[in-house]
């Protein structure tokens, strides 16, 4: 783990996920960020894809 610098954390279990790190490997507090949209990572990258599939749809028309 010495060759990370920071640790990010996304999606919407992240805020679960990062408590338990920071309880479990107290070693690793510091380098731990948290994605501040996390919650809705999930989706936003779902609709990325799909805007890219319409597009694409599009053009091949």
């Amino acid at each position: 783990m010495n060759d990370f610098d920071n640790i990010l954390i996304c999606g919407g279990g992240g805020a679960a996920f990062l408590e338990f790190l920071r309880t479990h490997a107290r070693e690793l507090r510091l380098r731990l960020r948290m994605d501040g949209g996390s919650t809705f990572s999930n989706v936003r990258s779902f609709r990325v894809v799909a805007d890219y599939s319409v597009n694409e749809a599009s053009a091949n028309r």
